[in-house]
């Protein structure tokens, strides 16, 4: 039995199954191959998850036609004819390879032929990630995390951030033990989020859990208890929170 995930609101498998050792041609409809160069998206990436043959004249076809649906919906057709995904925008298209993907991970070296539709509950699909604890994850782990929240279809990422998490130019002299994610990092993830169809929104705590700040002597007259203060009556807190009250 195949697994999907997420599952989809419609899925049928038949009996016959059709080789995924390479690809043929691809046909992309022009708004379809518009909504993914607007995004970065490059398709062979997840083709050649599928097909690990690559591309052969003789391969098996596959059609993505647009049609008029739900934002990031998708059907797709597999059958000994060949592949139809059936989108209304890269998204969409994304997704519905994203399922070939899964497929072809669990058959030997055949998928199975099926009708699969499927299309979001809700538009906006988010997880946080909190980088401002401990060590900051490298770029290899971001890229990583997008690969999965990807396949999961999540379509929003925010990157929590607190200390000295962000790289700020005219503090860096402050925080030399640090390793924030420089501006040009969080650029090029915003774009390998943009690709795998999901926005990057940093999330840049304020207010409170400002320690690290509020404990260089530039800061401490920001704080609200620039001498610390007594937790819940058990043990002492340095400087935590800025001052709203001036």
């Amino acid at each position: 039995m195949y697994r999907i995930f997420p599952s989809p609101k419609h899925c049928t498998f038949y009996h016959n199954t059709l080789s995924c050792t390479s690809y043929g041609t691809v046909t992309t409809a022009p708004e379809i191959e518009e909504s993914c160069r607007d995004a970065g998206f490059d398709p062979s990436t997840l083709l050649a998850a599928v097909f690990p043959g690559g591309f052969s004249p003789e391969g098996i076809t596959l059609t993505a036609e647009y049609v008029s649906c739900a934002p990031e919906g998708f059907q797709l057709n597999i059958a000994p004819s060949g592949i139809r995904i059936s989108c209304g925008d890269g998204a969409g298209f994304f997704y519905a390879l994203g399922v070939l993907v899964q497929l072809a991970a669990q058959a030997d070296g055949a998928l199975p032929c099926a009708e699969i539709a499927d299309e979001p509950a809700l538009s906006v699909r988010g997880i946080m990630l909190d980088i401002g604890r401990d060590k900051i994850p490298s770029m290899e782990t971001l890229r990583g995390l997008i690969d999965l929240f990807a396949a999961m279809r999540i379509n929003h990422l925010q990157m929590y951030m607190e200390g000295f998490s962000f790289d700020y130019e005219d503090f860096h002299y402050l925080f030399t033990n640090e390793t924030p994610m420089t501006p040009a990092e969080f650029r090029e993830l915003s774009l390998y989020a943009r690709a795998h169809f999901i926005d990057l929104v940093p999330n840049q705590n304020v207010l409170g859990h400002m320690e690290k700040w509020l404990e260089k002597p530039q800061f401490r007259s920001l704080a609200e208890c620039e001498d610390g203060y007594i937790f819940e009556n058990l043990f002492w807190r340095p400087p935590m929170t800025l001052d709203v009250r001036d």
